[in-house]
């Protein structure tokens, strides 16, 4: 009768290349010696080498993915300044979504939000404060209903809202999201040839990513849906690449609505299994329909 025992992992230099580990996987064949005898005679049955960073690289694989959190913002309202400020206490990255064109000397184009709350848009000089270290994308140039223009009206509300904004930041806009949740096909058409890698419509599936098309893009949730930690556990229990939420910040209205997003981010923050991420890189500019991952 024989009966198999792999031995310890054992790490040594190589003489011949310092970078390289020789690393032996002996698999020890034992035999017995005699009937009810302890003792065994031992054969290393094979060996191989490796270098270290094939080691890494296959460590890195046997690891469980690790699923990105992405969010954004639309509509540039001063509640974006109180956001701003909790996203970076808790080390959290956004997109903000932006309509250059309603922008202007001063705070203004305000609606009231529920019959409530007064909304305001922020003024052009608080933009670069309120949005430092985020990332900013084109959600047209006013804010219009995509159904209600011409296409080459579209195609001037898209093209001119990415170059201000563009020119404003003085940073690269390849992000885009449509507003009030219209799209198709012939109004994507013309956001992909702004030069726009990425648009987020107001559908919700999960995963949201890969998509069948970037210019067309859904997302898990709202920041507020009720399902909001179901669907963050269902994304991670599919294995998801991404987890994608968004929202407007003058949603919330009371301190206890602004205390239970604070502790989502907490939350969030906390999960060894995520991290957050940007929009943008997880799209290869180069190929405008296939994400990085």
């Amino acid at each position: 009768m024989r009966f198999f025992a792999l031995s310890p992992l054992k790490i040594r230099p190589s003489p011949n290349a310092g970078a390289r580990l020789r690393l032996v996987y002996q698999n020890t064949i034992r035999f017995p010696l005699a009937r009810g005898t302890r003792h065994c005679k031992e054969r290393p049955a094979f060996a191989f080498t490796q270098t270290a960073s094939g080691l890494a690289r296959l460590f890195q694989f046997l690891k469980p993915p690790v699923m990105k959190i992405v969010q954004c913002w639309d509509d540039g309202v001063v509640d974006d300044i109180r956001l701003c400020s909790l996203l970076r206490a808790r080390g959290a990255r956004a997109t903000f979504n932006l309509n250059y064109g309603l922008h202007g000397a001063g705070r203004g184009h305000a609606w009231v939000y529920q019959q409530t709350k007064v909304v305001q848009r922020l003024a052009l000089a608080e933009l670069h404060e309120t949005y430092l270290g985020f990332t900013i994308a084109n959600h047209t140039l006013t804010h219009p209903f995509p159904s209600r223009l011409s296409l080459s009206e579209w195609r001037r509300e898209v093209t001119d809202g990415r170059a201000q904004l563009q020119d404003h930041f003085q940073q690269e806009v390849s992000g885009f999201a449509y507003p009030y949740g219209e799209y198709d096909d012939a109004l994507a058409e013309v956001v992909r040839d702004a030069g726009h890698v990425y648009a987020r419509t107001c559908r919700n599936a999960t995963p949201c990513l890969p998509a069948d098309d970037n210019l067309m893009l859904a997302t898990d949730c709202h920041h507020a849906d009720p399902a909001f930690w179901e669907r963050y556990g269902a994304a991670k229990a599919a294995r998801a690449p991404v987890f994608y939420f968004w929202g407007h910040s003058y949603e919330f209205m009371t301190e206890s609505d602004w205390a239970d997003f604070d502790a989502k981010m907490q939350r969030i923050s906390a999960d060894p299994d995520v991290q957050w991420a940007d929009l943008p890189e997880l799209f290869n500019s180069s190929a405008r329909n296939r994400p990085t991952f």
